[in-house]
């Protein structure tokens, strides 16, 4: 077990004056208190580090060579004391943050440049999977912090909603009619997705065949290739694409569905300045559609 550092810094100055009474006024505590603090450090160690004489104290030859170790423990514990507190004042270290692929594609470049530029010391590890397991990965401590897509409330989270984005149809600039012989192009697995392709089947937008894929880049690239009408969120389809070659929308008519981009943490860690930092730059940086 380790000796607090109250206890150490009480027999650094026993050692220095050699006397309880002494030591007692300049540490402003009783000397009962100093005698229990040196009776557990003495049965922490397992060995006697004062002698105690009729004119005070003498140092053992364990007390001795104690003496000379102590100091560096100190040092140590106040190093690592300031440098917890300084990572709690300014924004440095690593944190871990979650966001889906799609996610991570139009915020990435949006608030990542400048947090590195003005912060230093400060690193992130990625993690992208789904919303729903992002969630469940900060409230089992798994993750600092994620921007995730609808989260469902919960009492150990805290929600700070940053943005938000619309699934609808796209096609190609190059595709001027309506042709219901393209096929629908979208990902099976975004509820977003699956909502507006049955949503589809009750309205005039009805398609004969579709192609799946399981990433949002593939629908977005058939898509501009002019293969089908690819279901997209706005911030996906007008990402990274000149004047004129951008996607359009299929149809104003067509089925919407809303997203609310959202940054997720845990009540304990509302006050760690990456977190404030993080919220105040996403809500600034990620512009509104």
């Amino acid at each position: 077990m380790l000796p607090s550092s109250q206890d150490l810094t009480f027999f650094l100055e026993m050692a220095k004056t050699l006397n309880i009474s002494r030591s007692s006024e300049r540490s402003g505590v009783t000397q009962s208190a100093l005698s229990q603090s040196l009776k557990r450090l003495e049965k922490n160690i397992g060995v006697p580090l004062f002698i105690r004489t009729k004119t005070g104290l003498k140092l053992t030859k364990a007390g001795s060579k104690f003496l000379k170790k102590s100091h560096l423990i100190l040092d140590t514990w106040e190093n690592l004391r300031n440098d917890v507190i300084r990572d709690s004042k300014v924004l440095r270290g690593r944190y871990t943050l979650g966001m889906h692929e799609a996610v991570a594609l139009y915020s990435l470049s949006s608030f990542l440049p400048q947090l590195m530029t003005l912060y230093p010391e400060l690193e992130f590890s990625f993690i992208h999977e789904p919303s729903r397991i992002l969630t469940e990965k900060v409230i089992s401590f798994n993750l600092d912090f994620a921007l995730v897509v609808n989260p469902i409330k919960h009492p150990d989270l805290i929600i700070k909603d940053i943005c938000v984005d619309f699934f609808t149809l796209w096609v190609s600039p190059h595709i001027n009619k309506k042709n219901k012989e393209l096929p629908l192009i979208y990902t099976p697995d975004l509820i977003q997705a699956q909502t507006i392709k049955n949503g589809l089947e009750k309205s005039q937008f009805q398609f004969k065949r579709s192609i799946l894929s399981s990433s949002i880049e593939v629908v977005k690239k058939c898509t501009l290739e002019k293969v089908g009408v690819g279901i997209l969120p706005t911030r996906i389809a007008g990402l990274d694409l000149p004047k004129g070659e951008a996607l359009k929308i299929y149809d104003q008519k067509a089925p919407k569905f809303k997203d609310k981009i959202c940054l997720v943490y845990r009540y304990e860690t509302q006050n760690i300045p990456a977190i404030k930092t993080l919220s105040y730059t996403l809500k600034k940086l990620l512009k509104p559609l």
